[in-house]
């Protein structure tokens, strides 16, 4: 039996695929959709300094860039660094997206300017006046409603070492990215697989207002994107229930809750196995034991 929901995805990307040449056509091919600008916070980083490194993306009307996990119809951003020796980048982080669902395909998305935000680690033998040469090339995707068109940028930034200086512009800015991402959850996070259902329990330290709350999740391929999800509280715990795809057995869920205030919170769930009930156990047992001295007993004497 052909279930309706996974056909209609298939016919969509399907036909997207189809359209991709025709886009080739309306769009000068390899042309920038979303312009990628790479920018640090301070030009002037200090030897031995963590210095936060952006990638502005700003996508023309019509078009959206992707989540870490872009949903039911996209694909990994990927990035290559070029980076003097001593010095490291830690991961993209990623802001909030949206959700936006078409013919059934559900995406995690950004239609407006967004900033992600990584950490560039200078080595402590970094010497004042040095110049810092980094290069990414970035690979990602941009979508409009009718099609998708892979990205590829090489972006360059060149900073030299020195007071680690921070223009006021620049900190608003970067303080305004900053406040788009989610906070990580402070309190317990488990979750189980039973009945077709992932099933995350949060406990909070404070009352979290849940209404028109939505779980994006992080980890891929592990639910239906597009069905509807039970997120209430009961007892003092956040209950998040997901449909979950045919045989996944996660250990580990990570995922943002995004709250209607704006607000999100990165949960970061650890699988919890269903409790065994032992009753039948301990009954056999106590049995064993009853008729055990039923036949010792007599024989004693």
């Amino acid at each position: 039996m052909i279930r309706q929901a996974p056909l209609i995805k298939s016919i969509f990307i399907f036909c997207a695929a189809l359209t991709l040449p025709a886009a080739a056509n309306a769009q000068k091919f390899g042309e920038i959709v979303i312009e990628p600008t790479l920018m640090a916070e301070t030009d002037m980083p200090k030897p031995g300094s963590t210095v936060r490194i952006a990638l502005k993306m700003s996508p023309k009307p019509g078009w959206h860039g992707y989540w870490i996990n872009g949903g039911d119809a996209s694909q990994p951003d990927k990035f290559n660094w070029s980076l003097p020796a001593g010095y490291s980048v830690s991961t993209f982080a990623y802001p909030t997206p949206k959700k936006l669902t078409l013919l059934g395909v559900t995406n995690h998305v950004y239609e407006a300017e967004y900033g992600l935000l990584a950490d560039l680690k200078l080595p402590a033998n970094a010497v004042p006046g040095t110049r810092v040469p980094i290069t990414l090339d970035a690979f990602y995707l941009a979508c409009s409603d009718k099609v998708c068109l892979p990205q590829k940028a090489q972006r360059r930034l060149d900073l030299v070492v020195g007071s680690g200086e921070v223009d006021e512009a620049k900190r608003a800015l970067f303080a305004t990215w900053q406040s788009k991402m989610p906070t990580q959850f402070e309190g317990a996070s488990v979750f189980r697989v039973s009945d077709g259902q992932i099933r995350i329990r949060l406990t909070p330290k404070i009352p979290i207002d849940l209404e028109n709350a939505w779980f994006f999740v992080q980890t891929p391929k592990l639910i239906d994107y597009a069905a509807p999800q039970d997120i209430r509280e009961k007892d003092g715990k956040i209950l998040i229930n997901l449909k979950a795809r045919d045989n996944v057995e996660p250990k580990k869920i990570s995922g943002t809750l995004a709250l209607a205030s704006g607000q999100a919170l990165h949960v970061d769930a650890e699988y919890k196995p269903k409790k065994r009930n032992r009753t039948g156990q301990v009954m056999l047992i106590m049995l064993m034991l009853g008729l055990f001295w039923y036949w010792w007993k007599p024989r004693k004497g």
